[in-house]
Order: C-alpha cells, then structure tokens, then sequence
C-alpha cells in the first residue's frame, strides 16, 4: 500500500504528544489500512513538526475550504499551547504547514475540534482548565483567538494533576453548532457554553456555581466528585451526550434541550469486566468514547486492565427521528482487548464506519479490528509497530468525528 489515500487504502495519520527519555515527539506518523482487508502498514519517514512545535497530539478532522485545499488542525501540546493548520497534500503523504502556529491561548492544549462551518478552531487545555476559540481564515489558515474561558473551582487538593483543580479534556460542538461542551476531568463536570459563529464567541460562565440565579450558571453538568470526565460525543439529533468518565471508568448518558442548552443526566453504567481492578488509587483509566455512524453501537476504551480492552454497548431506544421518545438505554455487548498498553484513542474509518483503528500509547503499536455492522462485534485484523513514537491521536480524512 502507498502512504496516500486511494481506491485501496485509507491514509491515518498519528499525533505523537507523549514522548520520554525513549519516545521521542516532533513528528506525525503515516499508516494506511486497506479497504478490502482491514490490513495496517506503518510509513516511513514520519512528518517533522520540528518547526512548529514539540508535542502534536490532537488533530481534528479534514475540511476542504474554497480553494479546494484539504486542511487539517493539529493541537501541539506545549507549554505556552500552540494550534498549526496543514494542508494535506498528495492524498495526505505530505503535510505542509499553513501559515505560522498561532497561540491557543492556554497551556498544553490536549483537544482542537472545528465547528459544524469548519470556520472556527476550539481548543481545550489540560493544564488550566481553560477552552478557547480561534477562526479559521479564507485559506486556511489560523487567527488569533476570540474568546476563551478559564475555568474555576476544585474538588480535592490533594489529587494533584487530577482534581486540585480545572482540567479540560474535551471541546465539542453541538450538531446545531448553537453550543458547544467542554467535558472537565478537575471538576467532574461537563460545562455547556453557547456559541455564537458569527463573532466566534462563547456564552456562558467557567464557574460551578449552583446557587447563583444565572440561567447560564444551571446549564453545566455536575457528575459525582470521583466521575472524571473525559471525553464527550453526541448522537446524531443531538439529543443525547455520552460522557466518559476517566477516573471511574463509566459511562454517563445526558439528554439535551436544544433551546435552553440544558443537560439532564439520564443514567450512568460501568465500562469495566468485574475482574477488572484499578492500575492505581482514584483512576480507572477511560480513554475514548465513540458513537458507530449507524447510531447503534457506542465503544468505550479503557487503559487500566492489561493489555487495554474497549467496551461495546448497543444503544437499545433510540429513535433519532423522533425527539420526543424516551431516551435510550445501554446494553452490554462485549469487551475486545486492544493487545497492547494504555490505548488512549481510537477511531471508525471508512464510509460505513466499517474498521476501528486504536493506538496502544506504552506498548508502541496501532491496532485494526473489523466491525459487524450487524451486531457491533469486533475482530482483530493486523497491529503494527510504532516504535519509538507512542501513538496518541488517530486521526483520518475518512475518520468518524464526535
């Protein structure tokens, strides 16, 4: 297979934000799965981000703007944090940067999504606890923020890098593109700001504040203190925001009132096997969380077991048609090892969202699974090596996006 997409192979490139004495960073790696097969292989050489910054980790999906270009957005994961647009060329082999980086406006930004226009960059930063908002210009390039929000607040002092305080992880817009919702792991809390696209603007507070009368202080979701919010996606009617929780290693489902930007949490339900045990103290090790294109079928990943698994639930009720049904509910389907450590990000590729392609951060390797349409089921096709690069963020022009 060639390091471009085609007729035969889908291209995925590789954030690699988390490197050691051992892993080094600075580079986005090439792999690319055949469409018939499933099969990976891994390109060489990766792509330098030398220039533009040390840890690219995130990256968004691909939009083509009105040059016809395909641009892709990578969050380098540097202290100040740092945001880079790419225009990826023959069929994704190349990335070459557009323009200059450009502040995120926070440190250490670990999630850049794009809006439903695609004109607008969100970016959310582990470090602070803090989400900002940058647009995306004619050819592609990025300017400089317009707003942002630090968040206030904190759980436990003690838990430190974990819930001493704020700490977003997650930015995502609501299919409407009339909010957006930050999930942060600090404060157990998934914060519902509006979002006006015009102006590229928030609206909303970054304080937990319950007894205040503020309207816009009761959209934010508060979860158990132990929750740990991670990572966020809608369904398709947007109705419904499934919330993995990191630290307890759960899933949270949140009904959504599109006119008043109002969570109501719904049900929660463990990810783990009862064999499962915590690799350490107030941390069950969520990753991922991503809804099947069909509507159908959720997967969950967790890194504490050994090798990591991701969970399959069949979301049993829904009617995506019909807002004014019950909200679904989460039946167990299985759990699929991910043959290797800490998979900490995984995506559905192809156009019916026919593979799953995961990353295993400490053992060095990406893995593929293909998924039965029919029952959700995985099963293992080919892993490849990425060593010494630790994988962090899968990404794909043929990707499936929350």
């Amino acid at each position: 297979m060639s390091a471009s997409a085609s007729d035969d192979s889908i291209l995925i490139h590789v954030g690699t934000g988390f490197g050691d004495a051992s892993s080094p960073t600075q580079a986005i790696l090439r792999l690319s799965l055949s469409r018939e097969t499933g099969k990976l292989e891994y390109h060489t050489p990766p792509i330098s981000t030398i220039a533009q910054g040390v840890n690219p980790g995130w990256i968004s999906r691909y939009v083509t703007n009105n040059n016809n270009k395909v641009v892709v957005y990578v969050a380098m994961e540097d202290d100040p944090g740092l945001l880079q647009a790419y225009s990826s060329v023959d069929g994704g082999s190349t990335l070459t940067p557009l323009g200059s980086s450009v502040k995120s406006v926070g440190r250490n930004p670990c999630y850049c999504t794009l809006d439903s226009t695609g004109k607008w960059l969100f970016a959310a930063h582990y470090t602070e606890g803090s989400v900002s908002v940058v647009p995306v210009l004619e050819d592609g390039r990025l300017g400089p923020a317009t707003d942002s929000r630090q968040h206030q607040g904190r759980i436990d002092e003690k838990l430190v890098d974990r819930q001493e305080g704020p700490h977003a992880h997650c930015i995502i817009p609501h299919p409407s593109n009339k909010w957006v919702m930050v999930a942060d792991l600090g404060l157990s809390a998934v914060f519902c700001y509006g979002f006006d696209a015009t102006t590229g603007t928030f609206d909303g507070s970054g304080t937990l504040d319950y007894d205040s009368d503020d309207d816009k202080s009761q959209r934010h979701l508060r979860l158990p203190p132990d929750a740990g919010c991670r990572h966020l996606c809608f369904d398709a009617a947007g109705t419904t925001l499934f919330i993995h929780n990191e630290l307890a290693c759960t899933v949270t489902m949140a009904s959504f009132d599109v006119q008043t930007g109002t969570l109501t949490e719904v049900s929660t339900c463990s990810v783990l096997r009862d064999t499962d045990t915590p690799d350490r103290s107030h941390h069950r090790g969520g990753s991922d969380i991503h809804l099947h294109p069909n509507g159908r079928f959720l997967y969950v990943g967790c890194r504490s077991p050994s090798p990591g698994i991701i969970a399959i639930f069949e979301v049993v009720g829904s009617d995506e048609t019909n807002t004014s049904t019950p909200p679904p509910q989460l039946k167990l389907v299985g759990h699929e090892s991910t043959r290797g450590e800490v998979p900490r990000n995984f995506k559905l590729l192809g156009k019916e969202g026919n593979w799953l392609v995961v990353g295993n951060q400490e053992t060095k390797d990406v893995v593929s699974y293909k998924v039965d349409l029919g029952s959700g089921k995985l099963t293992f096709v080919s892993q490849v090596s990425t060593d010494p690069y630790k994988p962090c963020n899968i990404a794909s022009q043929e990707a499936k996006y929350a």
